[in-house]
């Protein structure tokens, strides 16, 4: 069995901006294959942003979004 784990989504030091808001700042945050996340918390606590910004929706204001082995997307 080969239990090697692969990153295929990596926040680093990202930025997370809605408006003139800062949502969500220095995130640091990576995603193995085959890993399940649930995110939970408040209203406005910055879930959906963090998702969107994730897949490419809303652009992080500064840091990095890595999606498998491909360059930085934000």
């Amino acid at each position: 069995m080969n239990f090697e784990s692969k990153i295929v989504l990596q926040l680093q030091d990202a930025c997370i901006q809605q408006g003139l808001n800062v949502v969500l700042k220095q995130v640091d945050f990576s995603l193995e294959a085959n890993e399940f996340v649930f995110l939970i918390g408040r209203t406005g606590s910055g879930k959906s942003s963090l998702l969107k910004t994730s897949m490419q929706i809303c652009p992080s204001k500064s840091g990095r979004v890595n999606w498998l082995d491909s360059n930085s997307i934000s």
